[in-house]
């Protein structure tokens, strides 16, 4: 339902990886994996240092039951899973009702290169407004080489259903 709509950001995404453009999130790409480890970063929106917010108007009232968004974690490039993420919905754009609420606390050391899909399932409601948050975990953590430099959040692909 969300393909092809606008995303408006709360924070910039990286001038280096804007997944093609603005609408990145809802251009229908998803990352497709590397078993060499030498992922394509063309589809991923990068956000250093900073929380990502995509606010996705559907223009219209839909019913949904399903939102989905993936993230990549590849810790020697600095990338990690966000700390929090929580899906919303809202029928105004200004009161959002949370669905879905995730938490990675816990050490990514020594975690493979991956991308991880978080889903918010309910049953079917009706919406206008899909509000993704993107918690960062700060800077590299101490026992990272980048330690107390800034760390990246790597979305591909907001999927709403």
């Amino acid at each position: 339902i969300a393909k092809g709509h606008n995303v408006i950001h709360g924070n910039s995404f990286s001038n280096k990886y804007t997944g093609g453009n603005k609408n990145a999130l809802t251009d229908g790409l998803i990352y497709g994996g590397s078993s060499s480890g030498n992922e394509n970063y063309e589809v991923w929106q990068g956000f250093e240092g900073v929380d990502m917010e995509a606010i996705i108007d559907l223009k219209e009232f839909s019913n949904i039951s399903t939102i989905s968004v993936g993230f990549l974690q590849k810790v020697n490039a600095w990338i990690f899973l966000p700390k929090e993420i929580e899906i919303s919905i809202s029928l105004d754009g200004k009161k959002y009702t949370e669905i879905g609420k995730f938490e990675n606390y816990g050490t990514q050391k020594n975690s493979p290169p991956s991308r991880k899909e978080y889903a918010a399932t309910i049953d079917s409601v009706e919406a206008r407004f899909i509000k993704v948050s993107a918690y960062t975990i700060g800077d590299c953590p101490d026992w990272h080489v980048g330690k107390g430099e800034k760390s990246w959040i790597f979305a591909d692909e907001i999927i709403v259903n």
